[in-house]
C-alpha cells in the first residue's frame, strides 16, 4: 500500500472522527453502537470485505457498470441500490453476509458477543425506531441514524434473517443476554444527511486501487 495513499487515508478518518457519533443511549459497551454502525455501513472502511463484495459483483455481473447508475453507490456497499437491475435478493444476501462475516472477524470480541448475546433485543429496538429518513424512500431504524439505511430499513427482514442464521452459526458468540434500556430518541436534524461519504470513500479508493 503506498505511502500517498496512507496519508489520505489518515486525513478522511480524522475528517470521519470529527463528525457526530450514533446514539449511545442503549445499556452496551462504550463504543459499541458506533462500531457496529460503521461495520454495516461503508463497506470500504474494511479492504479485505470490499475486496471480497467486489469480486463477487464483477464474477456474478460482469457487464454491471453498463446498467447501473448509481456505481459508486455500489462500491460503498450500500444495499438500496442492489434493488436496481442486474441486481437481485440474493446480491443483498451476500452483501450482508460479508457485512456480517467481517464484522464477526474484525470487531472486538466483546462488542460482536453482545451483540449476538442481545440480538433479538437490540434488532426489535432498531425495528421500533424507525423514522422518516432525508434521503432513503421509508423509514429507517435508530432513529434514521444507520448509514445503511436500506439495510436497517426497508431491507431489514432479510437483513435480520441474516443476522439469525450467522448467530446460529457461532454459538461460541452467544452468553447470557443483558437487560438492554429503551433508548430516548436523540436531536436529529431535521436538515437532509449529508450523503457525500460513501462517494469520498469511492472516490480515495478508486484513486489510488482502480475498479476492481
Amino acid at each position: 500500500m503506498s505511502k500517498n495513499f496512507l496519508t489520505e487515508w489518515k486525513k478522511f478518518r480524522l475528517n470521519e472522527a470529527a463528525k457526530p457519533p450514533m446514539d449511545e443511549d442503549l445499556n452496551t459497551p462504550a463504543g459499541w453502537f458506533a462500531d457496529f454502525d460503521q461495520k454495516f455501513g461503508l463497506i470500504q472502511y474494511d479492504r479485505e470485505a470490499y475486496d471480497e463484495w467486489m469480486d463477487y459483483v464483477s464474477e456474478k455481473h460482469p457487464d454491471w457498470r453498463q446498467t447501473v447508475q448509481k456505481e459508486k453507490r455500489i462500491h460503498g456497499g450500500n444495499s438500496y441500490y442492489l434493488t436496481q437491475p442486474p441486481f437481485d435478493e440474493e446480491d443483498m444476501r451476500e452483501l450482508f453476509q460479508i457485512k456480517i462475516k467481517h464484522y464477526i472477524k474484525n470487531s472486538p470480541r466483546d462488542f460482536v458477543e453482545f451483540f449476538f448475546s442481545n440480538m433479538d433485543s437490540i434488532l426489535d429496538q432498531l425495528g421500533d425506531t424507525k423514522a422518516e429518513h432525508s434521503v432513503a424512500p421509508a423509514e429507517v431504524g435508530g432513529y434514521r441514524q444507520m448509514t445503511d439505511w436500506y439495510m436497517f430499513g426497508d431491507g431489514f427482514p432479510i437483513a435480520r434473517q441474516e443476522f439469525e442464521a450467522a448467530r446460529a452459526a457461532n454459538p461460541n458468540l452467544v452468553g447470557e443476554p443483558q437487560e438492554i434500556q429503551e433508548p430516548t430518541q436523540p436531536d436529529v436534524p431535521s436538515e437532509p444527511v449529508d450523503d457525500s461519504r460513501q462517494q469520498d470513500m469511492a472516490d480515495l479508493f478508486k484513486k489510488f486501487f482502480g475498479d476492481k
